[in-house]
């Protein structure tokens, strides 16, 4: 499933065709969004800051090692 959007410029018009990985912001938007709601921004960057820990521990162990 392509989905396509165009600019029309006079008498041009450019197509961008989206890729899988645009597809999936507005979800990843949406996440953010509730976390904002409910933890507020601290929690939010709290829960931002452990979550790439983890994630840099995860990758620093398994992966690199």
């Amino acid at each position: 499933m392509l989905i396509y959007k165009s600019i029309i410029m006079k008498n041009n018009i450019v197509t961008f065709e989206k890729k899988w990985l645009e597809r999936t912001v507005p979800f990843r938007f949406r996440i953010n969004y509730w976390f904002l709601k409910k933890f507020g921004l601290e929690g939010f960057r709290i829960i931002c800051v452990f979550g790439c820990a983890l994630i840099t521990i995860i990758v620093y162990e398994f992966i690199l090692k």
